[in-house]
């Protein structure tokens, strides 16, 4: 089975999808890090304050 040749434009705006939904998945994944370090962070204060 042959794909279809795409046009300049065809290309163009599946490229921009593409990199724009790879850029949501990077913001995802960086405020899920965040997340992560904050709730290390509380963790370890909490830890510190009762003296785990």
């Amino acid at each position: 089975m042959k794909e279809k040749e795409l046009t300049d434009k065809e290309l163009e705006d599946r490229l921009d999808k593409a990199f724009k939904e790879s850029e949501s998945k990077k913001g995802v994944f960086k405020i899920l890090r965040n997340e992560k370090e904050s709730l290390d962070i509380k963790e370890k204060r909490t830890k510190k304050k009762f003296k785990f």
